[in-house]
């Protein structure tokens, strides 16, 4: 997992902060005056970690793929990221603001009344109302899942087709710039989802097409469905998200196909072809 600190607007601040083995290390901008200079000289001589710009800052955690990371915010809450993903966190403001820009992310979240918990994705909002939750952020969509508790999803201004849509446990939102739709899943189904908390892909009546896409989130190993014919086959399975070599076989002892290893990619196709 790897950490940067960036301004909320996207640009990076001049900052003195401890390295991996205490020293201060300074970062500044180029024409800066001798005046910022002797500051952070100041600062890294004390040990200390200061921030030279005013207003809100924010920390970003990123894995990579294949990978999973578990974090813990200021305030308590609790943080589970799955391979792939970005996460923004703010360190101050009025609210608790974080920015899932990418991948799919797990919240444990310690509520507080006067300082909401807001996640941002795809221009949409969705605020903490005491929650256990998942965020999953696609080129095109959201799905928000809810384990506990309830969150409000807040569409983007402007879009006059949704109005805010509030979730309780059991529920599943999937938004888009047209629509929040809401469907209702059993625990079990919400428990498959989340599998991969704990590093398994739970697959029930899955079409072969979206068994291969999701083990392609998780492996830079990607798996290629080379016959348009085989993509609605089905399967039903518990299977590590990092083990491709576990899925191939099965594809070729249980599922009778023909699997070929090439560099990088297995393609997968009938026998014959």
């Amino acid at each position: 997992m790897c950490i940067r600190d960036r301004s909320e607007g996207g640009g990076d601040h001049a900052a003195v902060g401890p390295d991996r083995q205490g020293v201060g290390v300074a970062f500044i901008a180029a024409g800066q005056g001798d005046e910022l200079a002797a500051a952070v000289a100041f600062v890294a001589l004390l040990g200390g970690t200061g921030w030279f710009l005013s207003g809100p800052t924010t920390q970003t955690f990123a894995t990579a793929v294949g990978e999973r990371s578990n974090l813990k915010l200021p305030d308590g809450s609790h943080v589970e990221l799955t391979t792939n993903t970005v996460l923004r966190v703010a360190k101050s403001g009025k609210q608790r603001n974080v920015w899932l820009d990418k991948g799919e992310a797990f919240f444990q979240v310690v509520h507080d009344d006067k300082r909401a918990f807001v996640l941002h994705a795809l221009n949409f909002k969705v605020v903490d109302l005491g929650t256990e939750f998942s965020v999953r952020r696609d080129a095109d969509h959201l799905e928000v899942t809810v384990l506990k508790g309830s969150v409000r999803i807040d569409p983007p201004e402007g879009q006059r087709e949704s109005v805010p849509v509030r979730l309780v446990a059991g529920e599943v939102a999937v938004a888009n710039n047209r629509s929040i739709s809401v469907t209702r899943k059993s625990s079990t189904a919400i428990s498959d989802a989340l599998g991969w908390r704990s590093g398994i892909l739970v697959f029930r009546r899955a079409p072969l097409s979206d068994v291969a896409a999701e083990f392609n989130r998780w492996n830079t190993e990607k798996i290629v469905i080379g016959d348009r014919t085989i993509a609605n086959m089905t399967i039903s399975a518990r299977l590590p998200a990092t083990d491709v070599d576990m899925f191939a076989r099965m594809a070729r002892n249980f599922m009778g196909l023909k699997v070929i290893r090439n560099g990088d990619e297995i393609r997968i196709s009938r026998q014959g072809m």
